[in-house]
Order: C-alpha cells, then structure tokens, then sequence
C-alpha cells in the first residue's frame, strides 16, 4: 500500500483520504485482469479489498457505522465473488508441480481433474469477470 504521499502534519482526514484511494486505485488497476480471467489480478484485486477492510477498521471512529457496514459489505461481496477464481486457480498451479512419476494412471486422473477444475475455474471467472463489469462494481 503506498503510503509514501501521507505527511507527519496530515489530518485525520487526509490520511484516511490517501489510504482509502491507494486500495481503490489496486483494486481498480487489477480490474482489466480479473476481466480477462486472470489469476494474479484476481489475488491483487483481493489483496486491494483487504487493506480496504483494513483501513475501514482502523478509522472506523471517523466513518458513519452506516457508511462503514456498507463499504465492508461491498468490499465482502467482491472479495467473496474473487474468493473461488483464485482459489481454484492456486489448486490448478499447485496441482502441475505433483509428480506423477511413470505412472500412466496418475497421470491421467491428474489431467481428467485438471480439466473438470479449469471449466470450475471459468465459471467462477465469469461471474467474477460479471461482478467487475457490474453497476454494483461502479
């Protein structure tokens, strides 16, 4: 989180300011990767949704409780919809480094779940891709 631009004389106000839009701005940057089904947008995107809840919480004697429950309950909404995408994508990553050894068997199996996981994967990439192209997302 860049925190590089809050001055030791900043407000309150101006730090929560500069906090809040630096995880906005990694949330937004990762928008076009999670579109294209990627998996390291998905994680940054996430990460991005975390130091929002983060910073909610830290200030939350300066933000209305009714602004603070609904900020977190969006930031939830989307981390949830990212949640299984990347999840399934560190499986299928982790999955590729088992060694099989000569077994043909083992090497079957594996490939018959790498494809049912990837079509899982898609799905949850599809509604995550729906999720930041949406007006809630906006």
């Amino acid at each position: 989180m860049k925190t590089d631009g809050i001055s030791r004389s900043a407000s309150v106000e101006e730090s929560f300011r500069a906090l809040v839009l630096s995880c906005l701005d990694q949330v937004q940057s990762n928008r076009t990767g999670v579109r294209r089904h990627g998996g390291v947008a998905a994680h940054n995107m996430r990460i991005g949704l975390r130091r929002l809840k983060t910073v909610l919480s830290l200030f939350k004697a300066f933000v209305p409780p009714v602004d603070l429950r609904r900020l977190r309950g969006e930031a939830g909404w989307l981390l949830a919809t990212l949640g299984p995408a990347r999840d399934i994508d560190v499986f299928l990553g982790d999955l590729d480094k088992l060694p099989t050894g000569k077994r043909p068997e083992v090497t079957h199996a594996l490939a018959l779940m790498r494809g049912d996981l990837r079509k899982i994967r898609d799905r949850h990439f599809c509604e995550a891709e729906k999720a930041v192209q949406s007006r809630r997302y906006a």
